[in-house]
């Protein structure tokens, strides 16, 4: 039993007396009790403060991917209830046509129609709008002076609703009858015999889009929301909505 610890012994006091001279020849050996100290604590320091490093780094590469999925899910949220909104939007606008298509001829009757639905229609809403189909106004929600001289014929949204006999919107345009930037929601009225006989639109303001998609602020308090139209253009923001 003795003679098999000798070996093993022999090589402790090779290594020893190897790392006494190591320690000699790199002066730490004459270093007073408070410095060798503070070697031993850097050396055992340094792991640990490696690792803080290192959980630190982890940590905030979790946060940013719980701040990429929260991201995620609020645009999914406002995507569906913007589409859910423009669904509205789109069966109001066929009840409303359907209503005006029969008397189209009747100004009177269509514009009493429109003030009938003041006290119902959203603050976002900037006008309501009957036009016949030379692109001129019959009737107005908001009839303001300027309104029985402008002319939408131009419009890329008047012309899609005709062309293509459904829903169509476009925005961000400046409106020529109030000034303030909108999102033009316009749909053909047909006739007794499903012809076109005019156009029915509905202005959003463009700043207060996201009012109308996020009501409570739930979303817009944790997260800056922009929507984009198809060509990549700022239709609204929860920030400062009026200056884009």
């Amino acid at each position: 039993m003795t003679q098999s610890l000798r070996p093993g012994a022999a090589a402790w006091a090779a290594f020893a007396r190897s790392f006494r001279t190591r320690l000699h020849e790199s002066g730490l050996e004459r270093l007073d009790i408070r410095w060798r100290f503070r070697v031993v604590v850097l050396a055992f320091g340094l792991p640990f403060l490696a690792y803080i490093v290192w959980s630190a780094t982890q940590q905030a590469a979790l946060e940013k991917i719980h701040v990429r999925d929260r991201a995620r899910a609020n645009a999914t949220l406002v995507a569906s209830r913007f589409e859910d909104h423009v669904e509205q939007i789109d069966r109001l606008m066929a009840a409303m046509s359907q209503s005006i298509g029969g008397h189209m001829q009747d100004v009177a009757g269509t514009e009493q129609l429109l003030q009938s639905m003041r006290g119902y229609v959203p603050k976002a809403v900037d006008n309501i709008g009957v036009w016949s189909l030379g692109g001129d106004s019959l009737a107005a929600l908001d009839r303001r002076a300027a309104t029985r001289w402008v002319n939408i014929l131009d419009r890329g949204y008047y012309r899609d609703a005709i062309a293509h006999r459904d829903l169509a919107f476009e925005g961000p345009i400046r409106s020529r009858t109030t000034g303030v930037d909108i999102i033009q929601f316009a749909r053909p009225i047909f006739d007794a015999k499903d012809q076109i006989v005019g156009v029915i639109t509905m202005a959003i303001r463009a700043g207060q889009l996201i009012s109308l998609v996020d009501p409570d602020g739930n979303v817009a308090n944790t997260s800056l929301v922009t929507i984009l139209n198809d060509h990549g253009t700022i239709v609204s923001r929860s920030v400062d909505p009026e200056t884009w």
